[in-house]
């Protein structure tokens, strides 16, 4: 009886006061209804699943590169585990010719046998194709960057099929990795045991590493690699800048199609060009290059050269120019010399 007539608590008229407001402001709403028609908020700071981690990195990934990590990683895993034989992977050009197993021509540029040296094959592509498709020289330019890919396999096949090649995956990472540090070539980077050295160089050095431990003499499929990226480079590169801006290398318009781009809104970027449609890239080492500099734009290119005057250019565009020259002479002299090697010991053997 005492609990039927007992006096309210503070808190039962505080309910019954908010049940006062809550008629007031939502219209004979009670407090209970209120709350249970509010919407639940959720946590949107939980831990995720490793799976979701995953899969959030590979999408970071740019999309040139995640298609050939993913395609390498894949495959190479596939014919590690048995899943397909590795002898329908490599490259064989009778097999290709006389009974047209035309996927030998793209698996031999990402299938490779698993040990130590696909790992450190994986690792520079995972790196060095990153940094190159999100340079300033590549930076939202998704078919030029395939395009530069497929360039470097059209350049190695013949050279391989030449040389009696077979895996071509490594070729292929080299010659990312020499136009990268051609594009980064005063950047200090290091090597195993801590060696410290200018980007130009890492190529070479690359190849001496081989050399020492124990790898067969001369390192022909990287040489393959050097060649390729430095015969795009020139052509991309080295060219346009001496040549007032004309390019002679264009992606078709259907690999802009295959990667989601208008190339009617795709600048012809470079140093004193245009990147996005409407904007001026900047000059400086690593653009691209393409068209003629605008008016009032400083011409980039490796060592600041200015565009020539109708006189002869700059005393600095001199020094420039021969700076260029000589270094690049250095490089081909050992390129070549390196390729003379390798032919002779291919035909001696």
């Amino acid at each position: 009886m005492r609990g039927m007539f007992s006096q309210p608590t503070n808190s039962d008229w505080t309910v019954t006061l908010l049940d006062g407001v809550c008629m007031e402001i939502f219209g004979n709403k009670s407090l209970n209804k209120v709350m249970n028609a509010a919407p639940q908020h959720h946590n949107n700071l939980a831990p995720r699943s490793p799976l979701d981690e995953a899969q959030a990195w590979f999408v970071s990934i740019p999309l040139v590169t995640r298609g050939l990590f993913a395609a390498s990683f894949g495959l190479s895993i596939g014919a590690g585990a048995g899943l397909v034989s590795p002898v329908l992977l490599f490259l064989d050009w009778s097999k290709v010719t006389k009974s047209f197993e035309v996927w030998r021509l793209v698996t031999a540029f990402v299938w490779y046998p698993l040990n130590y040296s696909y790992l450190t094959l994986l690792y520079f592509l995972y790196n060095y194709s990153w940094q190159l498709e999100t340079s300033s020289q590549f930076h939202g330019r998704k078919a030029d960057y395939l395009f530069f890919v497929i360039f470097s396999m059209i350049v190695i096949l013949p050279l391989s099929v030449y040389m009696s090649q077979l895996i071509l995956l490594e070729s292929l990472i080299v010659s990312m990795l020499y136009v990268w540090s051609m594009n980064n070539k005063e950047q200090e980077v290091s090597f195993f045991f801590g060696l410290r050295f200018k980007a130009m160089f890492l190529p070479w050095v690359y190849c001496i590493f081989d050399f020492l431990t124990g790898a067969p003499f001369p390192p022909i499929p990287k040489l393959i690699g050097i060649f390729a990226g430095h015969l795009y480079y020139f052509l991309d590169t080295v060219y346009p800048e001496n040549n007032n801006g004309a390019r002679l290398l264009t992606p078709p318009t259907f690999l802009y199609t295959l990667v989601g781009e208008d190339p009617s809104v795709q600048g012809m970027g470079g140093v004193g060009g245009t990147g996005a449609a409407g904007t001026t890239s900047g000059g400086g080492r690593g653009q691209r290059l393409g068209g003629a500099p605008a008016a009032g734009a400083a011409g980039g290119g490796w060592f600041g050269r200015q565009p020539a005057a109708a006189g002869g250019g700059t005393c600095w565009t001199r020094l420039s120019g021969w700076r260029y020259q000589t270094e690049n002479r250095v490089q081909l002299g050992c390129f070549w010399s390196a390729i003379g090697c390798g032919i002779k010991c291919n035909v001696n053997s």
